[in-house]
């Protein structure tokens, strides 16, 4: 069992906790194909959804793409579906952009994100 995705130039590092059923992104998500890594995300996500029923994902990017964006929707989408999400969205005070797109996200989504400022 592997607790980490390690971040790459064009990937953020993914963390797994068993114990507080909590994944951790953090960096960038901008690679030129998406695909591969959510697809590297969603399996890596599997093992700890099917032993619980609540799910906590903290999300701290400093920056995805449009193309990213798509595909982290579509991983959201397929937790929710899934299990009770809980989902803590990063930002930094001046990075406006990064909020917001939490905030997009959030209405997309249809579920309460939380929001915290670093």
């Amino acid at each position: 069992m592997k607790n980490q995705i390690p971040a790459q130039a064009k990937t953020p590092l993914v963390e797994k906790d068993l114990k507080l059923n909590l994944i951790k992104i953090s960096g960038v998500i901008i690679p030129e194909n998406p695909i591969p890594f959510f697809e590297d995300l969603y399996s890596f996500t599997e093992e700890l959804v099917q032993k619980t029923s609540k799910f906590n994902l903290h999300v701290d990017l400093e920056y995805f793409n449009t193309s990213s964006a798509r595909y982290f929707y579509d991983y959201l989408k397929k937790l929710i579906e899934i299990c009770d999400l809980h989902l803590t969205w990063f930002y930094d005070s001046d990075d406006e952009d990064i909020l917001e797109s939490g905030q997009e996200l959030e209405e997309l989504c249809k579920i309460k994100f939380s929001f915290v400022e670093k």
